[in-house]
């Protein structure tokens, strides 16, 4: 009995997916899975995004106010449409921020959004401010969980990353004394 090439051929290939799907999975490049550190990232990202056009858009209907006359109006309601496409983009960005993110984050988010909603173009100024001051600190706290969350911080064993940022730290300080 005579065994062609064909049949070789057939046998050896049937035999090496075999060994290739024992040996390893399939890993699709360059797609993230779902709740991976590159999907993570990407929906922090996104939060961090909203976030910031959620109280850009009412520090700038706060500018409006100060303009007299029809103008002032008529831009006035012209806010309104983004205001609200923004306060839904941080909704959403907080339920993707809950779909994917650890516990840390998702408290931090859920504080970021809580800033974020109190910030009211009509307050008093000094409210104002205080309350967008009040965003940005909650903004750094989201990103430092963000960090801790994706390892993005300097582990213990990593000696010269942690010296460097330690005097880039203290060099930071000296600057703003």
């Amino acid at each position: 009995m005579e065994i062609t090439t064909a049949a070789t051929t057939t046998v050896v290939r049937a035999g090496a997916k075999g060994v290739v799907a024992l040996i390893g999975h399939y890993k699709p490049t360059g797609i993230p899975r779902v709740g991976s550190a590159e999907d993570r990232a990407s929906e922090y990202r996104l939060m961090l995004d909203a976030s910031t056009r959620g109280w850009q858009i009412p520090y700038a209907s706060r500018t409006l106010q100060d303009l007299r006359g029809g103008v002032a109006r008529r831009l006035s309601e012209a806010q309104w449409a983004p205001s609200r496409e923004a306060a839904a983009e941080l909704i959403i960005a907080l339920n993707r921020v809950r779909l994917c993110g650890t516990a840390s984050v998702i408290a931090a988010a859920e504080e970021l959004c809580a800033a974020v909603a109190e910030v009211d173009p009509s307050a008093e100024e000094s409210a104002f401010e205080a309350r967008v001051r009040n965003v940005v600190e909650a903004q750094g706290r989201f990103l430092t969980a963000c960090r801790e969350d994706l390892k993005y911080s300097a582990r213990w064993w990593q000696l010269r990353r942690r010296r460097a940022e330690r005097q880039y730290l203290k060099a930071q300080q000296e600057e703003g004394s």
